[in-house]
């Protein structure tokens, strides 16, 4: 029987020796790093929503800009088409001579390179006094102080220029002459003509505008002169070539 003090002396030797090492178990959080602790697959859903968001905002912005290009296109095209419809219209004018020192003219012209047909000229002449004096009193006309004239060309060249001398006009039935050619006013011109294109215009002092329709029909247009003294313009008048060709009168 081993003695008690043997006994001890073991048991101190045998705790003072080295033991194998403990290792601690792992757990699964611990041996993750922190990118992988990031819940990828959710973030990769919303990112994938905001993109879906973004491309359908984009696509929408894009679809709205063509389609306000394509609106200007079409505008554009549009004012092309009306300034090529007006384009020989524009260059179909006239205006007055009132140079106190000469008698009163009324020039008609055609700048552009092609004719025009059908061409109706309206206009009102007064002598210098607002009254002709021989007609006052005959009370046949609702307005006896203004005649009205009226003149039918079938044809007018291109580059060319009418003149009407305020000498060659007349009035009444009796044609008259005026008596003071050069103290003679015109107003109320308007021109009628069809273009190449065989659509109807009209021009006054303030407008050009295309006719269409009940508004291309001349019968009214030269019924608008019969409350005035009727007018004739005697010989034929003055055709020479326009100073300038091709230009537009606006």
């Amino acid at each position: 029987m081993t003695s008690n003090p043997q006994r001890g002396a073991r048991l101190r030797l045998a705790r003072q020796r080295s033991g194998p090492a403990r290792v601690r178990p792992r757990t699964r959080g611990a041996s993750l790093t922190w990118w992988r602790r990031i819940p990828w697959v959710h973030i990769g859903a919303v990112v994938g929503a905001i993109a879906a968001v973004g491309g359908l905002l984009f696509t929408a912005i894009a679809t709205y800009y063509s389609a306000a290009v394509a609106e200007d296109q079409l505008e554009q095209s549009r004012e092309d088409a009306e300034r090529q419809s007006r384009e020989q219209a524009m260059k179909v004018t006239y205006w007055v001579d009132d140079d106190m020192s000469q008698s009163v003219r009324l020039h008609l012209v055609n700048r552009s390179l092609d004719p025009v047909s059908g061409v109706r000229l309206r206009f009102e002449a007064q002598d210098d006094s607002g009254l002709l004096l021989d007609l006052r009193n005959e009370g046949k006309y609702q307005f006896d102080y203004i005649v009205s004239f009226s003149l039918y060309m079938e044809t007018i060249s291109p580059c060319t220029e009418i003149v009407i001398d305020a000498g060659s006009l007349r009035y009444g039935n009796k044609r008259k002459e005026f008596p003071r050619p050069g103290g003679v006013f015109l107003s109320g011109h308007k021109v009628r003509f069809w273009d190449r294109d065989g659509a109807v215009w009209e021009r006054t002092t303030t407008r050009l505008q295309r006719l269409e329709g009940a508004e291309a029909d001349a019968s009214k247009w030269l019924r608008e002169g019969d409350m005035y003294v009727p007018g004739h313009i005697a010989g034929t008048p003055v055709r020479k070539k326009a100073a300038s060709c091709g230009e537009p009168a606006g």
